[in-house]
């Protein structure tokens, strides 16, 4: 027998104006730090492939050692082409899927789980921190979840099925082509085409608008030639290996430790007490199917993470995003359900969990996501480089090279990164008629001695000309220049 799954029934224009007030406020609060910091190095570096396809420098990027697939930088050129290179412009992708995966997300679990269960989803998921500080960044994440969530709305589609299901296809395809750990959707996806029982037809349709983006491709990667990215970005990460089961403790302390930064224990131990419930309780009651197999791909993925080499790093975790929220409102939904007077006190909890965590990451001192500060007065790193240093001077960089990629792109500079400080003193030594220019951050001041030994050591003075401070005042940036004493 098909376990009934609880609906409230579809209610007026009330909840849905509600839902509409909620997704406006969520929108808002995501674009909120639209343009308020700079880009960080990865964001840095997928902006440079984007200017090297406008530009038409390197329309193939044969001269880039890019390790991801080519959909995002190429959607970036075409943004460029139509307003200009400038950050703002490049968060626009993010910026859109962020404000449209929050209706997908309900459109999604609506049809799986019932209105009730997809509204706590939506109010969660709206107040995700972790969602709401990737979405004004270039990281590739959040293009990649939107396209995800897409592909799972458009698998729900009950009326001419066989193209909802192309569409479907085409957009987790797209998925993969934005960032490949999209692949470990692909369970989820057929699961939700599953669920509404399609035809054999519809199976075709899905599989035809998969292989579109991917033979794509794999087009591109022929005519490109040298190293494929899918190889290059297996190199540039180490790999992927398993664990000894010695570390695993180990590994569960840095994910929990990433998980809290991301979630809160709120949304930890909300998200261990449904696990809890399905695993445990669900052999003495009827748990919903979708609620099983969601909860069967996070313990599996969560294993995943914890056993291997994957860096925790907290944009990781948004690929458990809108899997966590429908657990978590499938819970709350079961909760009220069983303690009707508990309602109150979920509501109060959320909405004050929400609006701690909120106030912080809207100011962004959520400690995820992108920027959040480190990079204040690059601005004015650039204005002085663009400013003070003459056609053909040297750039020294060892951690800001992304950086100058992007917003000194094409600039007549000689930039020239540096491994170690004996190799910086001895080329600072050479040519003594050129302008060289030495920015250090803040943050590696520590370096500073080991480099000014160096530089003495090889009779090279280092002359401080700037000092860059950010908007709280507190100092970002050391620009020198670099004279041979001979």
């Amino acid at each position: 027998m098909k376990p009934r799954i609880p609906r409230s029934g579809h209610k007026t224009g009330r909840d849905e104006l509600l839902l509409g007030a909620l997704w406006l406020v969520a929108t808002l609060w995501r674009w909120y730090l639209w343009s308020r910091f700079h880009l960080r190095e990865d964001e840095a570096l997928y902006g440079y492939w984007a200017w090297l396809i406008y530009s038409g420098i390197d329309p193939m990027l044969r001269t880039a050692p890019v390790d991801k697939p080519p959909l995002f930088p190429y959607l970036l050129a075409w943004l460029f082409g139509h307003f200009t290179p400038s950050e703002e412009v490049a968060r626009l992708p993010n910026l859109f899927w962020g404000a449209l995966s929050l209706p997908l997300l309900y459109g999604w679990l609506r049809a799986l789980l019932g209105s009730r269960t997809a509204r706590r989803a939506f109010f969660l998921y709206a107040a995700f921190p972790l969602a709401v500080l990737l979405t004004p960044t270039v990281y590739l994440d959040t293009t990649m979840v939107g396209f995800l969530l897409l592909s799972a709305w458009a698998a729900t589609r009950r009326r001419k099925r066989a193209l909802w299901a192309l569409l479907s296809g085409v957009s987790w395809a797209a998925a993969v082509t934005t960032k490949p750990p999209a692949l470990a959707w692909l369970p989820l996806i057929w699961g939700t085409l599953a669920h509404q029982r399609p035809k054999r037809r519809v199976w075709l349709f899905w599989g035809a608008g998969a292989v579109l983006p991917l033979w794509r491709w794999f087009q591109w990667e022929e005519a490109r030639g040298g190293i494929p990215t899918w190889r290059m970005g297996w190199a540039h990460y180490g790999g992927l290996k398993v664990l000894p089961p010695s570390m695993w403790g180990h590994r569960c302390a840095e994910w929990a430790s990433v998980w809290h930064g991301a979630w809160g224990w709120v949304g930890g131990v909300a998200v261990a007490g449904v696990l809890v419930w399905v695993f445990w309780q669900g052999r003495r009651e009827v748990v919903p199917r979708p609620i099983r197999w969601l909860s069967l791909w996070w313990v599996g993925m969560a294993t995943a993470y914890v056993v291997t080499t994957l860096a925790p790093w907290d944009r990781y975790l948004l690929l458990f995003g809108p899997v966590t929220v429908a657990l978590v409102g499938w819970g709350w939904s079961r909760a009220e359900q069983v303690w009707p007077k508990v309602r109150p006190l979920l509501l109060a909890g959320v909405l004050l969990w929400g609006g701690i965590t909120g106030t912080r990451a809207m100011g962004a001192h959520f400690p995820v996501g992108g920027d959040h500060g480190a990079y204040d007065g690059l601005d004015a790193v650039v204005a002085y480089v663009a400013r003070d240093v003459p056609r053909g001077g040297v750039v020294y960089h060892h951690w800001l090279g992304w950086h100058y990629g992007f917003y000194l792109f094409g600039a007549p500079y000689d930039f020239r990164w540096w491994p170690d400080v004996t190799w910086l003193a001895q080329d600072a030594a050479q040519h003594p008629d050129q302008v060289k220019v030495l920015v250090l951050p803040a943050w590696h001041q520590g370096t500073w001695l080991e480099v000014t030994r160096a530089l003495e050591k090889a009779g090279v003075d280092a002359e401080l000309v700037a000092r860059i401070r950010g908007e709280d005042g507190g100092l970002r940036f050391w620009i020198y220049r670099l004279r041979s004493n001979d």
